[in-house]
């Protein structure tokens, strides 16, 4: 499975945040993948939380887990809004 879809399984994950202006993505030719930028300090996720979601630090670090399978690089999780 992929990063996104793994994030998106995730009890309390709405959707990916992609940003103001859609600046958060990894851009690649023909395509986007929304909510996930790439740096030389490790990896950011953003993501929306479902209102539901509860313990939004308990859903940060879920979301850290999973994505901390897909790298070894450090995850730092943003939520960026709340549905």
């Amino acid at each position: 499975m992929s990063l996104v879809n793994d994030i998106l399984a995730i009890n309390g994950v709405a959707s990916m945040h992609r940003g103001q202006f859609g600046e958060i993505a990894l851009l690649f030719p023909g395509s986007r993948v929304p909510g996930i930028r790439c740096s030389n300090e490790g990896v950011e996720v953003h993501v929306v939380a479902k209102r539901t979601a509860g313990d939004l630090h308990k859903l940060a670090d879920a979301i850290r887990t999973q994505a901390s399978s897909h790298t070894d690089a450090p995850v730092d999780v943003y939520i960026g809004d709340i549905e």
